[in-house]
């Protein structure tokens, strides 16, 4: 039986929550339920790709409090079977605010986030305060929804122990990635010409923040190109610390060699003509991209981070896992990858494993509509 379905996030600007969420909404659709899209306020790079036959909904907030209320009533006259949310301060938002709608919609909130290791990278003392106020109020709040969902098993583990949720209230769902949509756009753009392994392009992706650790992955690139000189380092994001890698970049004598060409809307032509894929990151959640890198074949080299490469790749099985911080390891990883042969196709099943289809189905029996 057809059902009705809201999913809630802050907005649709060009994050990875954003596009997991565009993608759940696009298999919802082809299930043939009725979904519909509510955001704190409208406008962003990807509001031109909502699915067909989803419904927008702008709530036109991003203060909690008439945030809260303007989601009641949105329960209240809308009363879908089930909403699910994402990320956590919008997921006190949405059990709030179903607490105060009183109906039969049933709260599903969705975490992506290894918290723990987001609370420990608070930059300041208001920073850190801000932080363990909404871990106060996560703790309760959390446990009055009706389903709890973590993107990996390790941010399953953290919100059991950081939240005091009981591990069997949680349920473990992975991203979902559509393969042959991701395929598809690598094909719609322009890309970097993909060398020789004498020559070979890395490619890199995120937001540049403390949690990515470009600074690590451009220690490690200078130590590449002792061994291959015509190596390119290609890190796609856009983020505060910009202004520091490029001092590095500079300092270190690589401005012909690292690309910083910022957010691109459809990255996707990039990652394809890599020769190589690396992840740097100190924390993850649940990292899309490598799900991306997987579809499109390439090989990857990934920090053993919490949490979610490990559980990605395997153990290793389908990309070389290295230390947090350690730019050694990662140079001789991405090396030893750019010259193996080919894997491709079975990098590609590998990421079919996380197809839309399959995923969908654990999200409706995680919120039990089915």
């Amino acid at each position: 039986m057809a059902k009705h379905l809201a999913l809630f996030i802050p907005s649709l600007g060009g994050g990875g929550a954003e596009r997991v969420i565009l993608t759940i909404a696009g298999g919802l659709m082809e299930k043939g339920h009725r979904v519909d899209l509510v955001v704190a306020s409208a406008g962003g790079v990807y509001q031109s790709e909502i699915p067909n036959g989803v419904r927008l909904v702008d709530l036109g907030s991003r203060r909690q409090i008439p945030l809260v209320l303007k989601l009641r009533d949105y329960l209240r006259s809308s009363e879908p079977d089930a909403l699910l949310a994402t990320p956590y301060r919008f997921n006190l938002t949405a059990v709030w605010a179903g607490f105060l709608a009183r109906g039969k919609t049933r709260i599903g909130v969705r975490e992506a986030t290894f918290f723990p290791a987001k609370l420990r990278d608070a930059r300041s003392r208001r920073h850190l305060l801000k932080k363990r106020v909404i871990s106060l109020l996560a703790r309760p709040t959390y446990s009055a929804a009706d389903s709890i969902i973590a993107v990996s098993g390790g941010v399953s583990a953290a919100l059991a122990e950081h939240f005091r949720i009981p591990e069997g209230r949680i349920s473990v769902i992975s991203n979902p990635i559509d393969v042959e949509r991701t395929r598809q756009l690598a094909r719609e753009g322009p890309g970097l010409s993909e060398d020789s392994p004498q020559s070979p392009l890395i490619v890199a992706a995120g937001r540049l923040t403390e949690q990515k650790d470009f600074q690590m992955l451009v220690r490690a690139f200078h130590r590449i190109v002792q061994e291959l000189p015509r190596a390119r380092l290609c890190i796609l994001g856009e983020g505060p610390l910009r202004a520091d890698l490029e001092s590095q970049i500079t300092a270190a004598g690589l401005d012909e060699r690292v690309l910083l060409p910022g957010f691109l809307r459809n990255p996707f032509p990039v990652l394809a003509s890599g020769s190589c894929f690396a992840l740097s990151s100190r924390w993850e959640g649940f990292p899309n991209v490598l799900l991306q890198a997987l579809a499109l074949g390439k090989p990857i080299v990934a920090t053993d981070c919490p949490s979610g490469p490990s559980e990605i790749l395997g153990g290793g099985r389908w990309g070389r896992l290295v230390p947090v911080g350690d730019d050694v390891s990662l140079a001789g990883g991405i090396v030893e990858a750019v010259s193996r042969p080919s894997q491709h196709d079975r990098l590609v099943a590998r990421a079919r494993e996380f197809d839309v289809d399959s995923i969908t189905d654990l999200y409706l029996e995680a919120l039990q509509l089915q």
